[in-house]
């Protein structure tokens, strides 16, 4: 999907996916860390968290070219108007993985642990790895222009997201309060040992 919407930029971003990839599993060799599925899934939520921040850069840079900037300045605010909103999802996620590790027990840890470890990779990656990638091609003289991206919408278009704000703030209000009262109501017994600790063993 990368490569057909944001076109060259798309292959861009798969290879700093893969180098993502090659980074994360460098280190869960060098630390003997044991794949499971948990893992899996903290690994799979790294990739999405990556893409996420390659389309941040993209649309940033697609912003710059509308302004008509050249192709080594567009890069340039691409990346730098795009770090404050990449770290800061980056930080939260990490700071939710920890809290999973400190209050989880065996699977719950194995995610958290991937998780945190690929959120590092994923930032080094995107903001490191991707922008050399950038500038090494711009300094070769192998890149002379941005070249296009796919667009679903025309640049002039104007929704009026924040109309709809304060209905949707009290309906995530409504939501989060009902969630966390049905939490503490529910039987303890409905819950398994990923929250409530503990040993299971299986005899045969």
């Amino acid at each position: 999907f990368m490569i057909a919407y944001y076109r060259w930029h798309g292959v861009h971003a798969t290879v700093t996916l893969l180098a993502n990839c090659t980074l994360l599993a460098g280190i869960l060799m060098f630390l003997g860390a044991t794949v499971t599925l948990p893992g899996l899934a903290g690994l799979i939520l790294t990739f999405g968290i990556a893409v996420d921040a390659n389309i941040l850069i993209y649309e940033r840079m697609r912003e710059e070219k509308d302004r008509a900037h050249s192709p080594a300045q567009v890069i340039k605010l691409g990346f730098e108007k795009a770090l404050a909103t990449i770290v800061d999802s980056h930080v939260t996620a990490f700071i939710t993985a920890l809290v999973l590790y400190k209050l989880g027990t065996g699977p719950v840890r194995g995610f958290a642990v991937v998780l945190m470890l690929g959120l590092i990779t994923s930032i080094w990656s995107a903001l490191v790895v991707g922008r050399t990638i950038y500038d090494v091609l711009m300094e070769t003289g192998r890149m002379k222009t941005i070249g296009s991206m796919a667009r679903f919408l025309p640049p002039d278009t104007h929704i009026g997201f924040l109309r709809l704000g304060r209905t949707c703030l009290r309906v995530s209000a409504i939501a989060v309060i009902g969630s966390v009262l049905a939490f503490f109501m529910t039987d303890r017994t409905k819950f398994a040992l990923d929250f409530l600790g503990g040993y299971k063993a299986q005899v045969r």
